[in-house]
């Protein structure tokens, strides 16, 4: 057992062990940070009455520009998510946008001479659409975007870069 014990592989295992021990006892302990405190505000947004342009384009192209006194948040972002949601309802009486597809949610980041609207579709299933459809759409989500202060507009599909808007279109989707 003691010739066992003193073969070049053992000693240079308990070798590798006694200096991983000391390496571990001799590296400084790091304190963990502190904690961040994030305080939210009021849990009810404030919201004041606005004007927002519409703009629903059908599948032959055709733009319909309608201004909308609406109740809409201060911040960019919730009040362009808020004049999405009201594209999204003149859209479907047009027959433009599928009942399947939800509003989408707004991002504002800032950029030159204003902000860059990143319109995230959240797409919870396959939707079944047409080029022309699909391409309204984007229209509309842009010229829309654009009319109420963006003065960029990206697209994510399900909070990640996309190629496409709905599997036809190509869209901008770098920031």
């Amino acid at each position: 057992m003691l010739a066992a014990l003193v073969t070049p592989q053992v000693l240079g295992a308990l070798l590798l062990t006694v200096g991983a021990l000391a390496l571990l006892l001799s590296a400084p302990r790091i304190p963990p940070p502190t904690p961040v405190t994030i305080e939210l505000g009021s849990a009810e947004a404030v919201l004041r009455q606005q004007d927002a342009t519409i703009v629903v384009v059908d599948e032959l192209g055709l733009e319909r520009s309608a201004t909308h006194s609406l109740q809409l948040p201060e911040d960019q972002a919730g009040r362009l998510t808020a004049v999405l949601a009201t594209l999204r309802e003149a859209s479907m009486l047009q027959g433009v946008w599928p009942e399947a597809l939800p509003a989408p949610r707004v991002f504002a980041l800032p950029a030159r001479g204003g902000f860059l609207a990143l319109i995230d579709v959240q797409v919870p299933e396959p939707v079944g659409v047409s080029v022309e459809q699909e391409s309204a759409l984007l229209r509309s989500l842009t010229l829309t975007a654009q009319r109420n202060g963006a003065t960029e507009v990206r697209f994510l599909r399900n909070g990640r870069p996309t190629d496409t808007l709905l599997g036809h279109v190509a869209v901008a989707s770098e920031i």
